[in-house]
């Protein structure tokens, strides 16, 4: 294991339409102790960076402790955040413990706020991002892409750079969660090809920042051409990445959360080392329900299916494929 990932709670101060985890009601959490016991379970089994999300981590009133706790052992963390919370005082023990931001922003303050449900919301995470920067605390600033916010994206990080922002990580919208319902916000292969281009321009203009986004469609004659494209493999695949829910469920990816034919245990039940050395691959295959029709397909050799979490219809297709246009791979990156 290279990396644990730790849902702290399903609570959360904001309502965004596109929420994967359908985010905001209190859900059964994880004690301080219970987390930190995993923790150490997951450093024992390689882990050497611990990412923290939710819901929103800093509605913990313990954050500080866990943080402190990760700090202790040596290990790196970062924390997925709306930035509402962050103020003076919790930049001093971010500081202190050597934390990691990432800072999610949708788009300009009108886009971003309607988006969150939450008035002023751009404002409050514009502040903090100016904080962390005052205080040298090291962030990004996360924006999922969808389709009604690819064009906002560039006027979004041209702001940001010109008070100091160098560092931007663009996440896929994905069609589960709240916005299981919101097809409306789905990229289709050309929206993302055009988005390329868009951080393209960007990077040339900005050569000094880093722009990472991980491409999850592509074409099969591009493919083909360029030897040289990384596309992410499954994360069904490996076990390098392990994925807590704030109720102690095991899953294999995030995307898999809260999909009970997915669950690989729960700690109240056997502890997060035993449970992750028990699954593997090949028993979570026999889960899956590929369709017959990616059998027959002669890009099944890339895809291998596609995403289990994003077959959603009758056929038990990925929702993304669209054949011999664009071949869907994991939108994530870990």
């Amino acid at each position: 294991m290279k990396i644990i990932h730790l849902c702290l709670t399903n609570r959360c101060n904001f309502l965004c339409q596109h929420c994967y985890l359908d985010a905001g009601k209190k859900l059964d959490e994880l004690h301080k102790e219970e987390i930190e016991k995993v923790i150490i379970e997951s450093k024992e089994l390689g882990a050497t960076h611990v990412h923290f999300f939710g819901g929103e981590p800093f509605l913990r009133t313990d954050l500080e402790e866990i943080c402190k706790f990760c700090h202790e052992n040596n290990l790196t963390f970062d924390i997925a955040t709306n930035a509402y919370n962050i103020d003076s005082k919790k930049v001093i023990w971010l500081k202190e413990f050597r934390a990691y931001l990432d800072i999610n922003l949708l788009g300009p303050k009108d886009f971003h706020d309607r988006m969150t449900g939450v008035n002023g919301a751009f404002k409050k995470a514009f502040k903090a991002i100016k904080l962390l920067i005052k205080h040298k605390i090291g962030f990004e600033v996360v924006t999922c892409i969808m389709k009604n916010n690819i064009d906002l994206w560039l006027p979004l990080a041209e702001n940001l750079v010109s008070i100091g922002v160098n560092r931007f990580f663009l996440t896929y919208f994905s069609k589960i969660g709240r916005g299981k319902k919101r097809y409306d916000l789905f990229c289709t292969g050309r929206d993302l090809e055009r988005l390329e281009k868009i951080i393209q321009t960007f990077q040339k203009k900005y050569p000094k920042t880093i722009v990472t986004f991980e491409k999850c469609l592509v074409r099969p004659d591009l493919l083909q051409k360029d030897k040289k494209t990384k596309l992410s493999p499954c994360l069904f695949f490996n076990k390098k990445y392990g994925f807590l829910d704030c109720n102690g469920d095991v899953y294999p990816c995030f995307l898999l959360l809260r999909n009970k034919r997915f669950k690989l245990g729960n700690i109240h039940k056997s502890s997060f080392k035993k449970i992750w050395l028990k699954w593997t691959v090949e028993q979570l295959q026999k889960k899956r329900k590929i369709s017959k029709h990616c059998f027959a397909c002669k890009y099944y050799k890339y895809c291998l299916g596609g995403c289990p979490a994003y077959a959603q219809n009758k056929q038990n297709l990925d929702y993304r494929c669209i054949l011999d246009n664009y071949i869907p791979f994991c939108p994530v990156k870990c």
